[in-house]
């Protein structure tokens, strides 16, 4: 069975592609005292949203199962 999330167009790729969109749009950030910071940030902050995905869903398959 395949859900959503895993599916073309799902949570998880669109988020696997926003990940590199914002990685593209930082390469266009001129690099300065200013703009370091956030774009590491930003950097961050695009990539955790697999991270968090994960985790969620690691513990939704453990409410399954022992809930």
């Amino acid at each position: 069975m395949t859900s959503e999330a895993d599916g073309h167009g799902g949570i998880d790729e669109r988020s696997f592609r926003f990940f590199c969109d914002v990685l593209s749009l930082v390469d266009t950030i001129e690099v300065s005292p200013k703009t370091t910071r956030l774009v590491e940030q930003l950097v961050d902050a695009a990539g955790s949203i697999g991270a968090n995905r994960e985790e969620a869903a690691r513990k939704q398959k453990l409410l399954l199962e022992f809930g």
